[in-house]
């Protein structure tokens, strides 16, 4: 049986943490780099990503943001096709990204729904 530091080692692990730069986001990136795991921060505002990666680089984890806005297909390719590129592969993804309109669900139309 393996013990639970075992169970939480993510060392050689790459992990994609959408909207990861705030909130829960960021306490989701920062358990998988203490964890071990190579982060990558999917944040559609650059500065709130690179704040964040620069933060958890501080404290010695490996963290990478990419400004990704996960309703642009072309966002998203370019996030894939750039971790590969610098860590090698994608074993852990988080989909954390979401936005929250101030406005009762049954009153959404469908394309705000959608969005959401």
């Amino acid at each position: 049986m393996e013990s639970i530091d075992d169970l939480l080692n993510l060392k050689g692990k790459t992990a994609i943490v959408t909207g990861g730069g705030i909130g829960i986001g960021m306490g989701i990136s920062y358990r998988l780099a203490e964890a071990g795991a190579n982060v990558v921060i999917a944040a559609r505002k650059e500065e709130e990503g690179t704040k964040a990666a620069e933060e958890l680089s501080k404290k010695g984890f490996r963290v990478t943001a990419i400004k990704t806005d996960v309703s642009v297909e072309a966002d998203v390719k370019n996030l894939i096709n750039k971790t590969v590129e610098k860590y090698g592969s994608i074993d852990i993804l988080v989909n954390n990204a979401g936005i929250y309109p101030s406005i009762p669900v049954m009153s959404m139309s469908k394309e705000q729904f959608d969005e959401v």
